[in-house]
């Protein structure tokens, strides 16, 4: 089996495949779980279009990754002020690109490692809305009564996994790829 990547369009076997699309849901934060996850994330924004990778293409979040920590201010979700010029300068604007990346992605992939993750229960639902399968992963720091509050999104969910370390991420993101592939 030949597999290969050229310009978003896989390739099996000399056919052509169109690669998912995902959308990786969670608190955005300095050195990001996502980095590891996302080749060429640091250095990519909104106004570039989606992110190919290897086995899926990435259609946000895009956030500013300076790792100075400039934009990861309280709330900000990746768009603070600091350091370098981010062209997503509004709260709205933001708001209105994660939107319209969820609706066009195959499958939301969300990894909570915070009980403060207000943003992403609304990417959860809105996944929902649209039809987009969610896969949520809970860190192991999220104590039991915390995830008690979480039983409303994982209602939704196609799948639900606890105690999930970041190491472990990118082989569950994987799975889960290909089970919407």
């Amino acid at each position: 089996m030949n597999t290969q990547l050229q310009h978003g369009v896989g390739q099996l076997d000399g056919q052509p495949i169109r690669l998912p699309t995902v959308y990786l849901a969670g608190k955005i934060r300095k050195n990001c779980w996502r980095h590891p996850l996302v080749a060429g994330l640091r250095e990519h924004h909104w106004n570039f279009g989606p992110l190919k990778q290897d086995e899926f293409v990435y259609v946000g979040p895009f956030f500013v990754g300076c790792d100075h920590g400039c934009y990861h201010q309280v709330s900000s979700h990746g768009n603070g002020s600091g350091c370098t010029h981010n062209q997503e300068s509004s709260q709205q604007r933001v708001a209105e690109l994660c939107r319209t990346a969820i609706r066009k992605a195959d499958l939301l992939f969300c990894y909570l490692d915070s009980a403060d993750c207000y943003g992403t229960i609304a990417e959860i639902e809105r996944a929902h809305v649209h039809g987009v399968p969610a896969v949520i992963a809970f860190a192991p720091n999220i104590a039991t009564a915390k995830l008690n509050d979480f039983w409303f999104v994982c209602t939704v969910a196609k799948q639900v996994h606890y105690g999930v370390n970041e190491n472990q991420l990118s082989a569950l993101l994987k799975a889960s790829i290909k089970e919407v592939a």
